[in-house]
């Protein structure tokens, strides 16, 4: 009560065609019809009519709204067909998907424009300073500064991030393509301290990381999607993945992802980022997309399971009875 369906108004959308338009109509009313025969149902449940009527609506709505949601994915006046851009990202991920089993980790490479990257300006001098300040600024708190060291120590044991064994001139090498991201601290609900690197900071020639990345089509669900499955189903279950990107490696990084920190001897030194970062374009696309492939081969390997992974749409599962649900 009192909540509006994006697009369900049939108002007025400057993308709308006649098409569109007339199907939102449709939807609209059908939900509305389903609505009234639902409630129709459950105060004469044994009534022959009301029955067959409320199947024959649900097929109408299961049919529109299957048209619907195809709508809803090119929202944005765009046509269906992926952009050139768009297919490059989806090649490069399925060149560079693969499952190590030895250590049970996913791994992709980062979704360049162009092979190898084109040429960054080594961006050593400006990481370095944003690093004294970061450092400058955690030495005035005892407990900040101790969790930022506990967050980062946590980052090399869980094999995040690997020691550059490089000299001090090869990591300042201005001719060399080399990008350093640098990071700060959040601090989580739980009180914990997350390291968060800025892949959009710019260097002096006005250029970051994800200027030669590319963010793939879109993979996240449509919103008007989720409020509508939301409607649909009295029990609505959401699940989180724990440190997804973490979780995801990556590989021909081509030393764009690298970080500066400084050693006990309080020199600085290079650590090579080997995960989905939280801010890099490609992230999204790609952990979502490793989430599905996933999803596929748990499907093949637990047939019984393979509803639920196919309903998975960010995390998001509804179903008819709570012990259908479990």
């Amino acid at each position: 009560k009192g909540m509006r369906m994006p697009h369900l108004t049939g108002g007025p959308n400057p993308t709308d065609n006649d098409g569109s338009k007339e199907l939102r109509m449709n939807v609209h009313k059908c939900i509305k019809n389903a609505l009234k025969m639902h409630f129709r149902e459950k105060a004469f449940p044994h009534h022959e009519a009301a029955s067959i009527h409320v199947t024959e609506v649900e097929k109408k709505i299961a049919e529109d709204l299957k048209e619907y949601f195809q709508l809803l994915d090119n929202d944005d006046g765009q046509t269906s067909s992926q952009t050139v851009y768009e297919n490059l990202a989806v090649s490069r991920f399925n060149d560079s998907f693969e499952y190590n089993k030895e250590n049970k980790r996913y791994y992709v490479a980062p979704t360049f424009k162009n092979l190898p990257p084109e040429f960054m300006r080594n961006n050593f001098k400006i990481a370095a300073a944003i690093l004294n300040k970061l450092l400058e600024g955690l030495s005035k708190h005892n407990d900040k500064r101790r969790e930022y060291l506990e967050a980062f120590q946590e980052m090399i044991d869980n094999g995040e991030a690997e020691l550059v064994k490089e000299s001090s001139q090869e990591l300042k090498d201005p001719l060399r393509s080399t990008y350093y991201l640098p990071h700060h601290g959040v601090e989580k609900k739980s009180g914990k301290t997350r390291i968060v690197f800025n892949a959009a900071a710019k260097h002096c020639d006005g250029k970051c990381i994800n200027d030669i990345l590319l963010s793939g089509p879109k993979s996240t669900a449509h919103l008007a999607n989720l409020l509508i499955k939301i409607r649909l189903f009295p029990f609505i279950l959401t699940t989180d993945i724990r440190r997804m990107y973490p979780q995801i490696r990556t590989k021909n990084t081509y030393d764009m992802f690298r970080f500066l920190w400084k050693d006990p001897n309080d020199q600085i030194v290079a650590y090579d980022l080997k995960t989905l970062t939280t801010g890099s374009t490609d992230s999204t696309f790609l952990s979502n997309n490793v989430v599905k492939r996933h999803l596929k081969t748990a499907a093949i390997e637990f047939p019984a399971y393979e509803r639920t992974c196919e309903d998975v749409d960010e995390s998001q599962i509804g179903r008819a009875s709570c012990r259908e649900r479990v």
